[in-house]
């Protein structure tokens, strides 16, 4: 039979032989801990798994002793990683990050080595990290945030109530449908698109008492409806009038455990609802053309305040996503190198033309319309003298 002796490789590095006294294996998970006001327990992230590191405590012994000692070190120092031939962890890809060499007169015709190598499986060079930019940042919170509140409802999916207690949560779940049908339904291009999507939300209200007690289901189906071409401006408008939606029947009320399971699942049924839309809503915000960066940052501080009223009946986990999205939009809408157009106060001096007043004012009637529509001008000949007018300025 086979001993671990038998099993044991003789060490080298780059082909190189040297013998192996005693050695320490390193690795673990890297980790960042977040922790929030007001929250007992920290999230922590886990950003993958540690590089392995072995640190080897060897020797090279004889007669040419030195000649093995200046082969070793020459393998050492030799750029880029290389090969490692463990006794007790086989054939690893290495890179040497440290060594030190010793020898004293008491051991004649030796040199110990201590040695640390590092798992890799990349050449040692230069490598160029991009930065995902803010619209792919967004998009990566969002994505946790759905995660997040899946496993929510997930945990709620297992509680198991009479048909009769689910009247209120249908409500839900219908009244969401008919609130994203009336604001959706208006800005979608096509018809194909739009005959789409009032099918799949008719169908919501239908299955509505099927769904109640499945939150998961739930989710998917108000999921399925936002990945219709929702264009971005608009659809965020949209979609926080639809997050507003009110339930036609009120939170059950937690007079017997029966009726607090009922209220539990009332709450996640609303809150998963709602989550989806805001959550849709932050990733469309980094796409949008706005008119001007105050209308940037309007729409940004809705979909905030939006999140921030989920974020106060949230768990530990969605409550982390939903922050993080929270400051991921912060940043992206407008944007740090925003070059939208700013608003300015205007006031003409005399009455005027609203043709007269853009050339005046940009050199072009590119921005006339604008001029109009923003100060709701109802004859565009006589613009009145005196009176403040709200303009855009390039940034």
């Amino acid at each position: 039979m086979a001993t671990w002796r038998d099993r044991m490789a003789p060490a080298s590095f780059r082909g190189v032989p040297f013998h192996v006294d005693e050695s320490e294996f390193g690795g673990g998970r890297r980790s960042v801990r977040h922790e929030f006001p007001l929250r007992d327990v920290a999230l922590v992230e886990d950003m993958g798994r540690k590089a392995r590191g072995f640190d080897v405590e060897g020797h090279v012994v004889g007669d040419d002793y030195m000649q093995q000692r200046d082969a070793l070190i020459g393998a050492l120092e030799q750029q880029g990683p290389g090969e490692l031939v463990h006794p007790y962890y086989g054939v690893r890809r290495v890179a040497v990050t440290a060594f030190r060499v010793r020898e004293t007169s008491a051991d004649g015709g030796m040199a110990q080595f201590s040695i640390s190598f590092h798992e890799t499986e990349i050449a040692a060079e230069f490598v160029t990290l991009v930065r995902p930019n803010g619209l792919e940042l967004v998009n990566l919170a969002a994505v946790a945030a759905e995660q997040a509140i899946r496993a929510k409802a997930a945990a709620r999916s297992a509680v198991s109530l009479p048909s009769s207690a689910l009247g209120g949560i249908a409500s839900v779940i219908a009244d969401a449908a008919r609130a994203l049908d009336g604001s959706l339904a208006p800005i979608i291009g096509t018809a194909d698109e739009v005959a789409r999507v009032k099918k799949q939300l008719g169908d919501l209200v239908l299955e509505a008492g099927l769904l109640a007690a499945r939150p998961v289901a739930v989710l998917d189906s108000v999921l399925d409806v936002l990945a219709a071409p929702i264009p971005a401006r608009a659809g965020i408008s949209a979609l926080l009038r639809a997050f507003e939606f009110r339930p036609s029947e009120p939170r059950p009320p937690a007079t017997t455990p029966a009726r607090r399971q009922e209220r539990a699942l009332y709450d996640v049924v609303l809150e998963v609802v709602r989550t989806a839309i805001v959550v849709e809503a932050a990733r469309l915000a980094p796409a949008a053309d706005y008119d001007s960066y105050e209308d940037a940052v309007a729409v940004r501080d809705e979909i905030a305040a939006a999140l921030d009223a989920q974020i106060e009946s949230a768990d530990d986990a969605t409550f982390a996503t939903l922050e993080q999205l929270r400051a991921e939009i912060m940043k992206a809408v407008p944007g740090a190198d925003s070059d939208l157009p700013r608003l300015s106060s205007y006031t003409p001096p005399v009455t005027i033309s609203s043709l007269v007043l853009a050339h005046r004012l940009y050199g072009n009637l590119s921005r006339e319309a604008d001029i109009i529509a923003r100060n709701r001008v109802r004859h565009p000949g006589f613009i009145t003298g005196g009176r403040p007018l709200e303009v855009l300025v390039d940034a």
